[in-house]
């Protein structure tokens, strides 16, 4: 696991599941730095871009397999980015890296494999100039096979899908679809696949159609919430209906699907790449104080307390939905501090299902296993 130290070195460690730094791996850049990883989980790809610099790190688990730096300017930048992510980064299985830059209505690639760039180019889209209120942001399919790029306004957003071509030490697309919504995308984890994706006051992300080459389907799933707020791998998302309907772990490529159904509000679910577990973080206004070793958790030593918040049980479930291990809160607090989990906490969970660490900003981590 990665995680980067607080202001004081500015450094990203790897961390063993209890907690602990055992390996340094970089000095954190200015600009923008990321973890992707690729479809099937196994490849871990550490971006770093530095005002002059880009370094691309890939790691198999716990073994760094290759480092490459190149200068910032093959990627072509703007002169001032207006996001603070203004890259798009993709790996696939074979651990090859692709790397996106907008620049309206330019996109830059560089394909990055093992010790050396491998290819590069260029593509200038048929999207209109953005307005000084509008912006132009790319994405990458979850294989780098793909490109979207689309102006976001206040209206219609025009996009182009594209196709992403290697020919020697060159990279070429091809339009595939064109369209005008006003919706946001995002890759799945899967070949060439991409959801469209919607913000709607009541009901926060929803899912709408799926897209992949000449195809654009909607699905009978589309509209439904969106509870899995990571970045999907695998092609696994997790939907809600209702709030207080069953969640459903849905395979968006290709349709396979399982549900769970939780006796409270669920806040967010996270998955493991092979859609087997899901972590749900459920609401509690008024829980009991359980013993976490006694409903199936395990609370590592190297942390001095177990630091769920008092209003939230956490559950691990297993398809086809059976409740595996939960724990709540061992705090003698009644009623519990309202809301307090909500500020400043995240959870994380092994890709084997079978560990969650929580971090609280201000109280510290904590690392639970079943």
């Amino acid at each position: 696991m990665m995680s980067s130290r607080d202001g004081r070195s500015s450094s990203l460690w790897r961390l063993d599941w209890s907690g602990q730094e055992v390996e340094k791996i970089a000095d954190i850049p200015p600009v923008d730095n990321r973890e992707i990883r690729s479809p099937d989980g196994h490849l871990q790809v550490l971006f770093l871009a530095g005002p002059r610099d880009v370094t691309v790190i890939t790691r198999d688990y716990a073994k760094e397999v290759a480092r490459v730096t190149f200068p910032v300017s093959l990627l072509h930048p703007p002169k001032r980015f207006e996001t603070s992510e203004p890259f798009s980064v993709a790996v696939d299985n074979a651990g090859r890296v692709m790397i996106a830059c907008p620049n309206a209505p330019e996109v830059s690639l560089v394909a990055v494999q093992g010790w050396k760039v491998i290819a590069s180019g260029r593509v200038t889209t048929a999207l209109p100039l953005p307005a000084p209120n509008e912006s132009f942001s790319i994405w990458l399919s979850g294989d780098g096979s793909a490109l979207l790029a689309q102006v976001t306004d206040l209206g219609k957003a025009p996009h182009e899908y594209r196709s992403i071509r290697l020919t020697g030490s060159q990279i070429t697309t091809r339009v595939e679809q064109t369209g005008q919504r006003d919706i946001g995308f995002e890759p799945v984890g899967v070949g060439d696949y991409m959801i469209e994706r919607e913000y709607t006051n009541e009901d926060g992300w929803t899912i709408g159609a799926i897209l992949s080459g000449l195809n654009r389907t909607v699905p009978a799933y589309a509209g439904m919430h969106r509870l899995d707020r990571r970045v999907v791998i695998g092609g696994w998302v997790a939907l809600q209906g209702k709030r207080d309907a069953p969640v459903y772990i849905q395979n968006v490529v290709s349709g396979d699907s399982w549900h769970f159904h939780s006796n409270a509000p669920v806040r967010e679910v996270l998955l493991t790449p092979d859609g087997r577990y899901a972590l749900s973080v459920e609401l509690f206004k008024d829980i009991p104080s359980e013993n976490l070793l006694k409903q199936g958790w395990t609370h590592i030593p190297h942390t001095n307390k177990p630091l769920l918040r008092p209003d939230v049980r956490l559950a691990i479930y297993e398809r086809p939905g059976r409740l595996r291990a939960f724990g709540y809160s061992q705090y003698q607090q009644s009623p519990p501090p309202a809301a307090r989990w909500a500020y400043g906490t995240d959870y994380f969970l092994s890709p084997d299902g079978r560990k969650v660490i929580e971090v609280c900003e201000r109280d510290g981590t904590s690392v639970f296993s079943w």
